[in-house]
């Protein structure tokens, strides 16, 4: 041990002979030990995947939501400069899709309002559409699911190939079809919204995850019996009913707000004037817990 200047220097030793540490410090792992290490490295990753899965399901969540915020931009301005209505059957699907693309005129109902005419039709989970195929045959529509996008061929304007992720509430419509629409109108015709201009907006959706790209959904449609249902004999409410948010799907809603929704919740919201919130599918309608489907019966009540 040396002094200089107030410093105590120590004398060190010559390095160390074993092969196997320096100093006292392990310079190698026996096999065992690496063993040991590689289980502890796969317990630990099992341990977060879950966790880490739920961060990027609810990322995805999120961004599905900024994007309906995006439309609810889109259709509030649009409605402060139509007298708060939307655009009616005519518009919508004569020709198809003009509030997404354009009319036989050329115009697009929601031109000066966008500029992407494709990412927000598209919730993040449901970005492509099955077997990540669109389908080729004039006027053909593939289902959406969970996890997929819906897609549709059709011959107007120029021939567009397109999918989406979300449908629009029929009901939320200012007009029924024409009788040049050629389309097939409902059984009993419940009176549409006309207007956003009413009383507990809030509670009436305008645009949702869906399997398709619109429905009328009614108080007494089932549920779906599976959770990929892909049939449409239970009635409208089916389409809107898809497990793509952890039990719950995400809306825009008539006063311009965007919410996560049970998937049982549904069937509480205004769909229509005269929807009945207390159907037979809801808590205030005697439903009981076992009448719901095995995959929704452990989703919360409504």
């Amino acid at each position: 041990m040396l002094k200089r200047k107030g410093f105590t220097l120590l004398e060190v030793g010559p390095p160390c002979r074993d092969s196997r540490h320096r100093c006292g410090f392990l310079t190698g792992l026996t096999l065992i030990e690496l063993l040991v290490v590689i289980t502890i490295i796969a317990l630990l990753m099992a341990l977060l995947a879950p966790a880490l899965q739920r961060g990027r399901q609810q990322a995805r969540a999120i961004a599905c939501q900024a994007r309906l915020r995006e439309w609810a931009y889109i259709c509030s301005t649009y409605t402060c400069e139509n007298d708060g209505k939307l655009f009616g059957w005519d518009e919508f699907f004569g020709p198809f899709f003009s509030w997404f693309y354009r009319d036989h005129n050329g115009r697009y109902y929601f031109g000066p309002y966008r500029r992407d005419r494709g990412r927000l039709l598209l919730c993040p989970t449901a970005r492509k559409a099955r077997d990540y195929e669109i389908p080729k045959v004039q006027a053909c529509l593939e289902l959406g699911d969970k996890s997929s996008a819906w897609a549709w061929f059709l011959t107007y304007p120029g021939d567009p190939r397109f999918i989406g992720s979300y449908g629009l509430n029929f009901w939320a419509l200012t007009s029924y079809p024409s009788e040049s629409a050629g389309a097939a109108l409902p059984a009993s015709r419940p009176p549409l919204w006309q207007s956003c201009l009413v009383k507990g907006a809030g509670s009436v959706p305008v645009l949702l995850d869906c399997r398709v790209p619109h429905a009328a959904p009614r108080h007494n449609n089932d549920p779906p019996d599976a959770e990929d249902r892909r049939s449409v004999g239970s009635g409208a409410m089916w389409t809107f009913c898809i497990d793509r948010h952890d039990a719950h799907t995400n809306g825009l809603f008539m006063d311009w707000s965007v919410r996560n929704v049970g998937l049982k919740e549904l069937w509480t919201l205004k769909w229509h004037r005269e929807f009945d919130t207390t159907g037979p599918w809801t808590q205030a309608g005697g439903v009981r817990p076992d009448d719901w489907p095995q995959w929704m019966r452990s989703f919360k009540n409504h």
